[in-house]
């Protein structure tokens, strides 16, 4: 379908008479029709989605759907990225004309996103069932294409823009956009930073002039090319911010990607998680459209997507690095973005409404890593605690895991800051309480790392130092141990014994405080049998190798009732039918903490 037709079908102005004053039209570079301005197609777009969207008129909703693609697929680049120039003429600056072209397709997606939204839950619940998704497949799919087809040209366009403009793209499947990050051309202008030097060599943020320097505002000392505002200049050829055809001020590609980069992110993400409301074919329809993403936008990988590559290097070592490396354009992390997309959904009263919502937003926050999480560090927070309070134990899983995420890679430093550290102890703390096996597992794994920020190691200190004095690491641990001695799940009893031998460690010299409640943990675990891996046992046997290296003086009283209980091991895995290397390595370890107690009394033990 030509552009014309699709613009009358929109309802929308395309004809070849002239326009009327009040309302000018922009000529289209191939076919000589005179178009209206993207900005007011995009808008009007938008409301028709709305409106279908209200009406709750699939049919009308993928057809206009469809026709959006198509018009992304056929409509001029030049026209399609390009803002209404003729608003200059009414004093609004440049810059606006940009971040109105921004706005309409930041909206248009976003519209285009809602058309496959998830229907709220209108309990605590978070989970409504499949009958409720019916629809949203088949809606996902044109969304997918669309959008994927939207992102192609601009990543098309953009290339087309580096090789014209001479610069190197970024790292990257299909190379980066050619957006200078922290001054860009805007209109014609080239911003405070763009300076060249003197036989036309070009820093970052700057367009290269021959034998001339750029001046903010984009003019040109004599021996240049471009004048005031990127208007032609001597010689007749055109200003960067005037594109050809008759168009206005040429949008940056990679300013549109970063535009539409955290819808595009949050509706692929929401649509190739494993759901009732996806489907096979709607999965691989979301991981394609998240691959046109990457490429569109230069970025590597999702990781790259959310984080960029950072800052540029400033005075020397910009200066200090290659020419082609100083002139390549440092890919902007969407993260913020994303987080921005998701916000409303993010507080206490709305996050339960959305099944998907949880989901975008853990896949977001588990692929940041540092130095890029600390300075979202305040909205990421919140929400991993919500989850990790709620009553649901996948929730809550999902919560913990955020949070163990959240202290591996930030500094401790800034978890202290704000008392955040003992804040997140207090919530993890009261899972120890628990018997959901899943989350006992990773609450322990969470707090071994989270006790390093609050506090030194008891194992840590030496023998100059001042008395170790009990501490939170006492506190977990010893819980551990009281809900050890009468536990009697099995999978509880695993989680327990595997996580045992790290505090152990961790708490070096000052175990000696806890060394009745770990007496009764070793000898009531290493009676019961644990067949076929025998994972309890292998588990309590290191903890008692640890516990006898480190606390060998407080051994002597001990040793008659823990030689007994090996020796039954020993008889015990002799006659049980376990696999051979099981009981092999059973007795191993059983034979080693022998020897261990011999070293400790060796007048109590004959061997």
């Amino acid at each position: 379908m030509e552009l014309s037709s699709l613009l009358h079908h929109f309802h929308l102005s395309c004809s070849s008479s002239p326009p009327p004053p009040e309302r000018p039209l922009l000529s289209h570079p191939h076919g000589g029709h005179l178009c209206p301005p993207i900005t007011d197609v995009l808008g009007q777009l938008q409301q028709k989605l709305i409106g279908a969207a209200e009406r709750a008129s699939d049919l009308e909703t993928t057809t206009l759907i469809g026709h959006i693609e198509q018009l992304f697929k056929t409509g001029d680049p030049h026209w399609l990225f390009s803002a209404d120039s003729t608003n200059q003429s009414a004093g609004l600056q440049k810059s606006r004309c940009w971040s109105d072209l921004e706005e309409a397709y930041g909206g248009l997606v976003g519209a285009l996103a809602r058309c496959a939204a998830l229907p709220p839950c209108e309990t605590d619940s978070g989970s409504l069932p499949a009958s409720a998704y019916e629809g949203i497949q088949a809606r996902a799919l044109p969304v997918c294409s669309a959008l994927s087809a939207l992102l192609g040209r601009l990543g098309d366009w953009d290339r087309c823009t580096a090789d014209r403009l001479g610069c190197t793209g970024g790292e990257g499947e299909g190379g980066a956009a050619t957006e200078a990050e922290e001054s860009r051309v805007v209109g014609g202008e080239t911003g405070t930073g763009g300076e060249t030097g003197p036989g036309g060599k070009t820093v970052p943020g700057g367009e290269t002039v021959p034998g001339g320097e750029t001046v903010p505002g984009g003019e040109t000392v004599p021996g240049g090319e471009t004048g005031p505002g990127g208007e032609n200049g001597p010689g007749g050829e055109t200003g960067p911010g005037q594109s050809p055809g008759g168009f206005g001020p040429q949008a940056s590609p990679g300013s549109l990607v970063f535009a539409v980069a955290p819808w595009c992110c949050v509706f692929a993400v929401t649509h190739f998680q494993v759901g009732a409301w996806t489907s096979p074919s709607s999965r691989e329809a979301a991981g394609h459209l998240l691959v046109a993403l990457l490429r569109a936008g230069g970025w590597r990988d999702p990781p790259h997507l959310l984080m960029g590559d950072g800052r540029e290097e400033e005075g020397e070592q910009a200066r200090g690095r290659p020419e082609e490396e100083r002139g390549r354009r440092r890919s902007r992390g969407m993260l913020g973005g994303i987080l921005d997309v998701l916000q409303p959904e993010l507080n206490k009263d709305t996050w339960q409404r959305c099944e998907a919502v949880k989901l975008v937003f853990s896949w977001t926050l588990l692929q940041v890593t540092r130095p890029s999480l600390s300075p979202h560090l305040p909205r990421l927070l919140p929400p991993s605690l919500l989850l990790s309070d709620h009553y649901r134990p996948d929730n809550c899983m999902l919560g913990v895991r955020c949070v163990h995420h959240i202290v591996v890679n930030t500094p401790a430093a800034e978890l202290r800051q704000f008392n955040r550290a003992e804040v997140l102890y207090q919530a993890l703390f009261k899972h120890l309480y628990t018997t959901e096996a899943p989350l006992v597992q990773v609450v322990l794994s969470c707090l071994l790392d989270l006790l390093l920020v609050l506090e030194k190691p008891p194992s840590s200190l030496g023998p100059s130092s001042s008395p170790r004095r009990p501490c939170r690491h006492d506190d977990v641990l010893r819980l551990v141990l009281t809900h050890m001695e009468p536990e009697n799940k099995v999978a509880l009893r695993h989680v327990y014994a595997s996580a045992l031998p790290q505090y152990i460690e961790r708490m070096g010299i000052a175990v000696c405080r806890h060394l009745r409640r770990v007496e009764r943990v070793v000898l009531g675990y290493l009676e019961v049998r644990d067949p076929p891996e025998e994972h309890c046992r292998l588990a309590i046997l290191e903890v008692l190798e640890k516990t006898l290296l480190i606390a060998w003086p407080r051994m002597d009283s001990r040793v008659s009732v823990l030689l007994r209980c090996l020796l039954r091991l020993l008889l015990d895995a002799s006659d049980s039918p376990l696999p051979d290397a099981v009981r092999q390595q059973l007795m191993n370890r059983a034979a080693h903490s022998i020897k261990l107690l011999d070293r400790c009394a060796p007048l109590q033990v004959t061997i």
